[in-house]
């Protein structure tokens, strides 16, 4: 055994030694100092690959081919007619429901009257009713038609209308409503509640969580990046990156674009949900943050959010759980008999939630709010200037004035629904669901259901390449 070990060793220094002397000869011609900078120079080029292939925009063949081809002779005016083209089509889907198509293009000198004004934009609402009455409309709008909680809206917005959130010490009930005083019953002890404090208990949040009213998703999911990065900021990282699955809510690539943020997309298992192994392999000591999807926004999917936060948890890397679609539904299910795996603030690595409140909470449109474990992250989503000639500035959210009204009617109606209203209409929700995947399963032979739909998102494509799925989609608006 000794002596086959002895031989390998000296057959491996005889090839160390040839490769040696090759590569002395290869570069007798080079000075030191030359052989340094090249070997530098080719650490370096490997270093800056790597980063190009592992970031979202790194370069493609096909995108430069393409940028190549669209200035050949020719084919600019072929792009200008088919632009031309594209524009009519638009035009005439958008304008089909205006019988006049005429429009003010300019202020009028006086002002018209009520009776003008409520009797032109009641017309401008007919040309949507006839979507809203063929039943031809697919999450663009998620209301209460109950006739009681529309008499109830309009008398908060009256209320409200005029209040601006910005100023607590002038407007102190909206602020109320936006940050304490309800009673909300969970098992049957009764919790002193505010907007926040009431989803912050819904999604399990203990005694430090908190967060904002925003006017929307995309907005949440910013506010979150602009947190992690600024943390990533005071850690000592220069270039933060953020590791999202490749069907993540796309505020996630909006917020990195604005913020200046690198974005690594994570690729999907077989199932559509994010590949956790990849995720991890993802990771870098740059990484400021680990999104989770609570459905995926595209396919419906359910992350392994469990998974994600011992990730987060493992390297010291916060986790956000992007709920803005179907999120609402989550905290419901248990109630409704339906199994659900953890997915908040139960699982210690979970650092912040985005949830939309103007879909299955049925708050007003532009709704929505972020939330986090503890105090820590909220005050990097913070922006404060005490240098300002104006005073001391301080802004929770990109807004800097609120309407008050929004707040309002979204306290409003997660009061008027209570916690037996939303269980009452996650389960007709997730009923209906199921029963639409089971048909298409059944009954489509050449409709495929992509992934394991969780709540209320069912995403389907086609078999038969003679059936263009998207051809599928404008057909089923026209029916």
């Amino acid at each position: 055994m000794d002596v086959v070990d002895s031989s390998s060793w000296r057959a491996l220094v005889h090839f160390v030694d040839e490769w040696r002397e090759i590569s002395n000869l290869t570069l007798d011609h080079l000075e030191p100092w030359q052989i340094v900078f090249y070997t530098l120079s080719v650490v370096f080029f490997i270093q800056w690959a790597r980063k190009i292939t592992k970031y979202e925009e790194n370069l493609s063949f096909m995108w430069l081919l393409n940028d190549i081809l669209i200035y050949l002779p020719g084919m600019q005016k072929k792009i200008e007619g088919f632009k031309e083209a594209s524009r009519k089509e638009i035009e005439e889907k958008l304008l089909r429901f205006d019988r006049k198509k005429e429009f003010y293009r300019f202020l009028p000198d006086r002002g018209l009257s009520t009776e003008e004004i409520v009797g032109e934009a009641a017309e401008y609402k007919i040309m949507g009713d006839a979507l809203f009455s063929r039943g031809l409309l697919s999450g663009a709008s998620l209301s209460d038609n109950d006739e009681n909680y529309q008499r109830m809206a309009q008398k908060i917005f009256d209320m409200y209308n005029s209040v601006n959130a910005i100023y607590p010490d002038v407007f102190p009930g909206c602020r109320k409503m936006e940050a304490e005083g309800c009673f909300f019953h969970f098992h049957k002890k009764p919790i002193i509640c505010l907007v926040i404090r009431m989803l912050a208990q819904l999604y399990h949040g203990g005694s430090k969580s908190c967060g904002s009213i925003t006017i929307s998703g995309t907005e949440s999911i910013l506010l979150a990046c602009i947190a992690y990065r600024n943390r990533a900021f005071k850690l000592g990282l220069r270039k933060p990156e953020i590791v999202i699955p490749k069907n993540a809510h796309i505020g996630f690539a909006k917020a990195a674009k604005l913020l200046d943020i690198r974005v690594v997309r994570v690729p999907l298992s077989k199932n559509f949900e994010v590949n956790v192994s990849a995720m991890k392999r993802a990771i870098s000591r740059e990484t400021c943050m680990l999104v989770a999807s609570m459905p995926s926004y595209v396919y419906g999917t359910m992350d392994n959010i469990d998974k994600i936060s011992q990730l987060g948890i493992r390297y010291g890397v916060p986790v956000h759980v992007d709920a803005c679609l179907g999120g609402f539904l989550m905290p419901f299910m248990e109630h409704c008999d339906f199994p659900v795996s953890e997915f908040d603030f139960r699982l210690s690595g979970v650092t912040s939630i985005s949830v939309d409140l103007d879909k299955y909470a049925y708050c007003p449109t532009g709704s929505s709010a972020i939330l986090y474990r503890d105090e820590e992250f909220f005050h990097f989503q913070c922006y404060t200037e005490p240098r300002w000639a104006g005073g001391v500035y301080v802004s929770p959210t990109l807004s800097g004035n609120r309407p008050g009204s929004m707040i309002a009617l979204t306290w409003a109606t997660l009061l008027f629904n209570g916690r037996l209203g939303y269980i009452e209409k996650t389960h007709r929700i997730i009923d209906a669901a199921r029963l639409l995947r089971e048909k298409i399963q059944d009954q489509i032979d050449d409709i495929e259901i992509l992934g394991e739909p969780a709540l209320s998102i069912i995403t389907f494509t086609s078999r038969n390449l003679k059936i263009p799925i998207h051809i599928v989609g404008d057909e089923m608006n026209e029916l």
